[in-house]
């Protein structure tokens, strides 16, 4: 058995000189582009002031001299929130705080958590086993674990574990004694120390001289700023700031350390807005575009309205875009024309195609039209303008217009058929072809990685990759020798036709030796009307209740068997969330049908672990076909158990965790080992698809991940792992999660990465990343990656090691970064080769060492890397 070893924001930079608090005295301006650029940090009197920011307090009443100021003043209507002890903190991960003490009995504080961040922190004294700690907060929650300790070596030492092990401070009592001993503020070297606190930075290393430190150097944060640390409680108040006329972007903070808060507003006399709840250490930034024509903008607060700050922004919009000629046909184009801005020097022209998510820019004129000389028939586009001024940062967008290339009175034509591939077999080519339309003037091919049974909407998965008036086409573009699918619309003046038929290329040859359903059955569960019997040479259950008809087949297997029983289930039923299905050693479960988990009302918890089935330090378990719908905590949950073989599996969920295989009950040793999984697609999820910690050896062939709330696999401190296939549709849409993750160790034997984690293919499409390994991971090859439109990285490899990506394509704006936090080994030895990169970006920052690339080509892409 292998042993383990242990801003808020900024909306542009500044492009116009901040008007100190003696007035605005540029607001007589009659130029656009001299328009003032204001920025306001609202908070108490003495309050420190946001850099480049100007002062609002509760005192700060409106004058014209001032040309800012509340309506009415409301002394002592703001509050200064910062707690320097917890606005910093040491990250002690695998690190000892050593003090020296006189022999006796001390009780300890010690104060955990972070504003930002979820945090894990355990610890063990006086280098007892004992883990102590470790109860999970929530970003802007803080923990103050008290023990009492026995020093007899003249030294208090405490080692610290846990998930990033975020420490901000410690306190030391003589027992019996109110008053402490000592007071340590951990945090950053150069962050402000709490009152009556002694200063511990990262850099505080232990002697005897000191007293006290860390045994080595460490990694720290200060989560404080000055805008948001301070407030002014503007509600049923006016806040106004003259200005020129014309259009602003305003934009206001909210929010406190301390307080729950709603922030309503109007500005201009306009409707109300806001009125978010935001908790405690929550903020909540509002922004609107306003025109100011009587020379002063006002903002009318309501509710609570803890205002942080007010950012209020010139901005130079178009208001008279349109459309001026349309052509239909084979050379189609659009024509577009505006008024002139004189304090414009260019125009940046935008377009989005229906069915798309943002706009594309498609040219730059100094002109006041322009033509779209690409957009083709059958589709609908929106246009939207913006001026890009002197200073040559780019306004907002104008209007949009809206254009159909579509002629009302022409009939589309009818879906192409015949669809078929060509006989010949090219290497990284296929070629298809489609019987004649007679009414088409052209074909639009479409390709997706995704078949129809994957995702609910096959066509919204669908990449137009050519245009042909040919009956054939042949696509160049492969990058995998796994599955392509394709499908073909015909097209002329009245629009598109439907989609054709989808064909496959590269597709496998499925096994024919059936892997489910094949007996004899020892005991078997058979559903009759609204009931269930289960039999096994006779009758052990007839009732009303799946599980209970379940549960007695299983019990009715052989006691003290050595060798695997089976159990099938012919049937649909319902069970309860709070119960599980218990499957023990040497024993075979499938269900032909569908097992319904009805819903709780509370929340995932991976302190729960009720599942449909549950697989507990068990051996020789199979389960050859599983569907599962409805909100269980988990779909599957195994722990600590060896020799475990997972065939069809299809969890379509409505919350909940699909798979969960783990030994965390000891987190020692590796507790399970030699799991196999053929197939398994998950989708509906709260949290993970498919998620491991802690296990030895799984092979995993392919894994369809379809809008799961986190990632659609996360492999976490596994090691000797093979996985064929990911397909992410939507994983972790809106998180930082990707399709593919690798986190906590995962890799690591005996401290190196050795490569031990083999991954075929990663497919994804939207959601949060694509892969993202973390956390000290590595020892892994990429054989290929196919990554398009996440809506964070691409790809995100931080503080990883010896990872090797053999080829693939990653399109879309947010890139590929290889990255590293402070508190952690650098990134190092990775290598990417062969990839093509589009309408995207490499960046490596900060550096890290001996990472490279080899054989990448760049599609309108960008690439920074270290050692260049």
């Amino acid at each position: 058995m292998v042993r383990k070893k242990l801003s808020i924001f900024m909306v542009l930079v500044m492009v116009f000189s901040l008007f100190s608090t003696s007035g605005i005295s540029a607001n007589t301006a009659s130029t656009e582009d001299e328009r003032p650029h204001l920025r306001f940090d609202f908070g108490t009197e003495s309050s420190s002031v946001q850099g480049g920011w100007t002062k609002v307090s509760d005192l700060t009443e409106y004058t014209s001299e001032r040309g800012f100021g509340f309506a009415e003043v409301n002394e002592g209507k703001s509050d200064d929130q910062i707690d320097d002890l917890r606005r910093d903190f040491v990250l002690a991960f695998q690190h000892t705080f050593t003090a020296d003490l006189p022999n006796g009995e001390y009780d300890i504080v010690i104060i955990t958590g972070s504003n930002w961040d979820f945090d894990t922190t355990t610890y063990f004294l006086q280098g007892e086993e004992e883990e102590r700690g470790g109860y999970p907060t929530q970003a802007g929650n803080f923990n103050a674990y008290e023990e009492s300790v026995t020093v007899t070596d003249g030294q208090l030492s405490i080692y610290f574990e846990g998930a990033w092990a975020r420490v901000n401070g410690i306190e030391i009592y003589e027992s019996g004694s109110d008053e402490a001993l000592h007071k340590f503020d951990l945090g950053t070297e150069d962050s402000p120390v709490a009152e009556g606190y002694t200063k511990v930075s990262e850099f505080t290393v232990y002697d005897s001289e000191k007293g006290f430190g860390l045994d080595s150097v460490a990694g720290s944060r200060d989560q404080a700023n000055n805008l948001t640390r301070d407030f002014v409680i503007a509600g049923d108040n006016t806040f106004k700031a003259d200005v020129p006329n014309g259009h602003y972007r305003v934009v206001i903070t909210s929010g406190a350390e301390r307080d729950e808060n709603i922030t309503s507003y109007s500005i201009q006399g306009g409707e109300t807005k806001g009125g978010d709840v935001t908790s405690p250490r929550q903020y909540r930034t509002y922004e609107d575009i306003v025109d100011v024509t009587d020379g002063q903008l006002v903002i009318d607060f309501f509710d609570d309205s803890r205002i942080n700050a007010v950012e209020i922004v010139p901005v130079l919009k178009i208001t008279s875009l349109e459309v001026s000629e349309v052509a239909l046909g084979l050379d189609s184009s659009v024509s577009l024309n505006w008024d002139n801005m004189d304090a414009a020097t260019s125009y940046n022209v935008y377009r989005i195609a229906e069915g798309e998510d943002r706009f594309t820019h498609i040219g730059n004129t100094s002109e006041t039209s322009f033509t779209d000389e690409v957009p083709e028939i059958g589709y609908t586009y929106t246009y939207a303008v913006s001026p890009v001024p002197s200073f040559d940062i780019e306004s907002v967008r104008s209007n949009e217009v809206t254009v159909s290339m579509i002629d009302e009175n022409v009939n589309a034509p009818r879906n192409p058929v015949g669809v078929k591939l060509d006989n010949v077999v090219v290497e990284e080519e296929v070629t298809f072809s489609w019987n004649k339309v007679n009414d088409a003037d052209l074909y639009y091919v479409y390709r997706t990685r995704f078949h129809e049974d994957q995702i609910p909407n096959v066509e919204e998965s669908f990449e137009k990759i050519g245009v042909t008036d040919e009956l054939t086409f042949t696509d160049e573009n492969i990058y995998s020798s796994n599955p392509y699918y394709y499908a073909v619309r015909a097209v002329n003046a009245g629009g598109m036709s439907e989609a054709s038929k989808m064909i496959g290329a590269q597709e496998r040859e499925e096994s024919t030796e059936k892997t489910y359903g094949v007996g004899p059955f020892d005991a078997q569960v058979i559903q009759t009307g609204n009931g269930w019997r289960a039999v096994n040479d006779g009758v052990v259950y007839s009732g009303d209740d799946m599980l209970e008809a379940m549960e007695a087949a299983v019990d009715s297997l052989t006691p003290g068997r050595t060798t695997q029983e089976k159990v099938i289930v012919r049937g649909s039923g319902t069970i309860p969330a709070d119960k599980s299905l218990d499957i023990p050693s040497h024993t075979s479960f499938e269900i032909d049908g569908t097992i319904h988990v009805e819903e709780t009302g509370d929340d995932f918890s991976y302190g729960v672990h009720n599942a449909a089935v549950r697989i507990m330090h068990a051996e020789n378990v199979s389960i050859p076909k599983l569907n599962v719908t409805g909100t269980p905590n988990f779909g599957i949950f195994v722990r600590t158990s060896e020799n475990i073989h997972f065939g069809e599996i299809d969890l379509r969920l409505d919350g909940g965790l699909g798979m969960r295989i783990d030994s965390r009950d000891d987190d020692t040793v590796y507790g399970v080992r030699d799991v196999r999984i053929d197939n398994v697609y998950v989708s509906g999820t709260s949290a993970h698809g498919v998620e491991t910690y802690g296990v030895d050896g799984i092979s995993i062939g392919k894994v369809t991940a379809v809008d799961t709330g986190y990632a659609g696999i996360l492999l976490n401190d596994t090691i000797n792992a093979e996985v064929d296939r990911v397909y992410g549709f939507g994983a972790g849409t809106g998180t930082g999660y990707a399709a593919f993750r690798m986190a906590n160790r995962n890799g690591n034997i005996d401290d190196e990465y050795s490569k031990n984690i083999f991954v075929g293919e990663v497919i994804a499409r939207g959601g949060g990343r694509g892969i993202f390994s973390v956390s000290r991971s590595g020892g892994a090859v990429i054989d290929r990656v196919d990554i398009k439109n996440t809506g964070n990285n691409a790809m995100l490899i931080e503080n990883s090691f010896n990872i090797t990506f053999n080829g693939g394509i990653v399109e879309g704006p947010t890139g590929i970064r290889l990255a590293q936090r402070a508190d952690m080994p650098e990134t190092r030895d990775i290598l990417m080769k062969n990839l093509t990169v589009i309408d995207s970006y490499i960046l490596e920052r900060p550096c890290g060492s001996n990472n490279q690339f080899e054989n990448i080509n760049l599609v309108n892409s960008t690439m920074d890397y270290c050692g260049q």
